[in-house]
């Protein structure tokens, strides 16, 4: 999980750079951590959005479902390959 703070515009990208790098550390910005479920509260009446869908309501509970996707390479030439895309998703 990474949570964003508000930072200066002018450090926004950096700092998405290093986050992509594993180099956020030491950032006054960003926190880390791993977990297995999360809930999330929110004060304000705002939407969430599920790939431009109206999503769920707060709270959100997220949790890890261990196993539960699963990639297709072209390297493992399971069912459901897709060679156009080099790449697919079962979920």
């Amino acid at each position: 999980m990474y949570i964003f703070k508000p930072c200066p515009v002018l450090e926004l990208i950096p700092l998405v750079i290093k986050v992509a790098n594993g180099e956020h550390a030491e950032s006054p910005y960003v926190d880390y951590f791993q977990t297995a479920e999360l809930t999330i509260n929110c004060r304000e009446s705002i939407g969430t959005d599920l790939d431009g869908e109206k999503g769920f309501d707060f709270p959100l509970r997220v949790t890890v479902e261990p196993a539960k996707l699963k990639v297709i390479t072209r390297e493992n030439q399971e069912e459901g390959y897709l060679d156009k895309t080099g790449f697919g998703f079962l979920i």
